[in-house]
């Protein structure tokens, strides 16, 4: 690596400066130098214009830690809840969601076209259409719901969807709760739908993805008994004109919401198999089987994330089973990385992608501590465990609470918040992206979420250069590639660019938008299309007065 030489510092004439160059500025490979003009905090905290000077406009590595954010954060945004790919990645958030290319650039933004903020709460892509449902859209009655289907290439509105409204009345009925779509069809759950056979019975609809007209009413087989709370139509998942349905609150004789998932042919709608709980331990009551599946071609997966083993309650496991005979193929037990699976819930998240598949579990601790961090694992199609990914969100925010159940001895006790890692993940171009959608980024809005960006063949997560690049980089493997969302800066120029309180560690989209990253520990820089650099001199990315803002 190389130091400053052959760059200059600005001169200290307004005694703003001051100290920043008493500690080697930067460790970079490969400078190169562009006028440039810095930006930084007065001893008021006003971001001001200093003056011209020579520095950093870009390198081919960094020795540093990295966390790139496409964009800044708000509070309660959850993105990276629902995560989706074919040629196209597609990304909910709520209240948006947003189409990005096999490069991790944003292309369009899909704004709500209602004004329920579960918007984006569940999404599908599929060639050059894509399906966003929001399930607590109101019609006449409250959270009936809708879904949207929208164009891909240009991200207009095509069709809205809206509840077919069966039985009775649509009240509360959470159409568009989960969604997905193929080539041909959009397929819609409604879990919490009334028939005749009971409340929150649930219902799935099929409709043509040119015309939008419904064509299929899968009505919850119901095969055990009443039908009242089986939530059918929670999770759904199409491949190859095939249609699997979760239906986790159905009860059989292991016990109640033991869960049930079916198989349906999409061309006719008829039912072709019934998934029974395979309870692989114990009674199957309330192991919500069902509360998670997914399809791709012959195989089939369905987890059961309250299913109890011998090392804890609410473990959780996954089955995989065959489409054609309905057969069990694999039981994936939880890996249990750390210390007891209780309520590890492996299985809150089940993907079958390319020749993977992904199981997460939200509720796996990293520590002796309840920490609930998160764990995403990697399986071949045989169930053979590939890789194990830990959520690398390593500074999250705690809570002190005193203890219960004892004497008050004085001592105070750290949780960790549940960030949601590993709740939806695709992979496009062997980046395996793994969201953590109530993760709380570095400007602490809470849940505002992130997604995480991962070499699928590796297991590793992928550099900062490597996404900009598409290239093997010499970046040390720990670096955190993350995309966040919320407000944009535009528009901003040399004479009118205000960098507010605090933002000095965040990322504005691409061009025209001015980009700026943040690298740990002395250096901010981006590749050559870019038109703002930041340089630190801090170990700390939030201490105040230690960072400025570069233009070439």
């Amino acid at each position: 690596a190389q130091s400053t030489s052959g760059t200059s510092a600005p001169s200290d004439t307004d005694g703003i400066i001051g100290d920043l160059y008493t500690q080697e500025a930067v460790v970079v490979d490969d400078l190169i130098t562009v006028p440039s003009t810095i930006y930084e905090k007065d001893i008021n905290n006003n971001w001001t214009v200093d003056e011209p000077a020579t520095f950093i406009a870009d390198v081919s590595t960094v020795s540093s830690n990295i966390s790139l954010e496409k964009t800044l954060s708000q509070s309660d945004i959850h993105f990276g809840k629902s995560i989706d790919s074919d040629n196209h990645i597609i990304i909910g958030a709520f209240n948006v969601a947003y189409i990005l290319d096999n490069d991790s650039n944003i292309l369009f933004t899909l704004n709500n076209p209602g004004l329920s903020e579960t918007f984006g709460y569940s999404v599908a892509i599929s060639g050059d259409r894509c399906i966003v449902g929001s399930y607590d859209e109101n019609d006449e009655y409250a959270s009936s719901g809708k879904a949207y289907i929208f164009d891909v290439t240009d991200g207009s509105l095509l069709h809205t969807l809206n509840n077919p409204n069966n039985y009775n009345t649509s009240f509360g009925d959470e159409f568009g709760y989960t969604v997905d779509i193929s080539s041909t069809y959009a397929i819609v759950g409604a879990p919490r739908e009334d028939n005749t056979d009971g409340s929150d019975s649930g219902n799935v609809y099929i409709f043509d993805i040119i015309s939008g007209n419904l064509l299929h009413t899968l009505d919850n087989p119901n095969t055990y008994g009443s039908g009242t709370g089986d939530k059918f139509g929670h999770q759904v998942s199409i491949s190859n004109n095939k249609i699997i349905v979760g239906a986790y609150g159905e009860g059989d004789a292991g016990g109640n919401e033991s869960g049930k998932a079916y198989i349906f042919d999409a061309i006719t709608g008829n039912l072709l198999h019934t998934l029974d709980n395979p309870t692989a331990y114990g009674i199957s009551d309330k192991d919500n089987f069902g509360r998670r599946v997914n399809i791709l071609g012959n195989l089939a997966i369905v987890s059961a994330i309250y299913e109890d083993e011998s090392t804890g309650n609410s473990s959780g496991k996954a089955y995989v089973f065959d489409v054609t005979s309905g057969s069990l193929l694999i039981t994936l037990d939880n890996p249990n990385t750390y210390g007891t699976s209780y309520n590890d819930r492996f299985g809150s998240m089940v993907k079958i992608i390319n020749n993977y598949i992904i199981v997460g579990a939200e509720g796996e601790d990293t520590t002796n501590t309840y920490d609930q961090k998160g764990y995403v694992y990697i399986f071949d199609l045989n169930g053979n465990l590939l890789h194990t990914i830990i959520n690398p969100n390593d500074v999250d925010h705690h809570e002190i609470r005193e203890s219960y159940g004892g004497s008050y001895g004085g001592s105070t006790y750290h949780y960790t918040k549940n960030d949601n890692f590993g709740n939806a993940v695709t992979i496009l171009n062997n980046k395996l992206y793994i969201g953590a959608s109530d993760e709380d980024p570095i400007d602490e809005s809470s849940s505002s979420g992130r997604v995480y960006i991962y070499d699928i063949i590796e297991g590793r997560k992928l550099s900062f250069n490597e996404l900009l690049n598409n290239n093997t980089s010499t970046i040390e493997s720990q670096i955190i590639s993350s995309l966040s969302v919320a407000k944009e800066y535009t528009d901003a120029s040399i004479d009118n660019l205000v960098i507010p309180e605090g933002d000095s560690v965040n990322v504005v989209q691409s061009l025209p938008t001015p980009t700026l990253a943040y690298f740990k520990k002395a250096v901010y820089v981006i590749d050559d299309t870019s038109e703002y650099v930041c340089v630190a001199n801090t170990v700390d990315p939030l201490s105040d007065g230690d960072c400025f803002w570069l233009q070439r």
